[in-house]
């Protein structure tokens, strides 16, 4: 895999909860996941998580940021890994305007 990174990854090992949110007709509904952060940078995760997800999708992580507010990711790219899944996201624009989460982990 040829690297592109901007920003130097960090390894680290924090199991987190994440989710999707899924459109109805009327209303929209979280569909929670379990997932592991293996790396992280100024504006990225990387993951190995259970579930497939496909690049472009939108997702959520509770708990990243200290004030316990959703942060929003999008998928960047999957990978197959023997029955789990690698996967990189990029971070989106923090609530407070600064680009890095505040993942310093407990």
């Amino acid at each position: 895999m040829n690297d592109k990174r901007k920003h130097p990854r960090q390894t680290i090992r924090r199991e987190i909860f994440y989710f999707l949110e899924e459109e109805g007709t009327t209303t929209s509904k979280r569909v929670y996941y379990r997932g592991t952060i293996i790396d992280r940078s100024a504006r990225g995760l990387g993951l190995l998580v259970t579930y497939p997800h496909r690049p472009r999708e939108r997702l959520w992580f509770e708990a990243l940021e200290r004030d316990g507010e959703p942060r929003a990711a999008c998928i960047r790219w999957v990978q197959d890994r023997q029955g789990r899944y690698g996967m990189g996201v990029e971070l989106m624009a923090s609530p407070r305007g600064s680009p890095e989460a505040d993942l310093r982990g407990p």
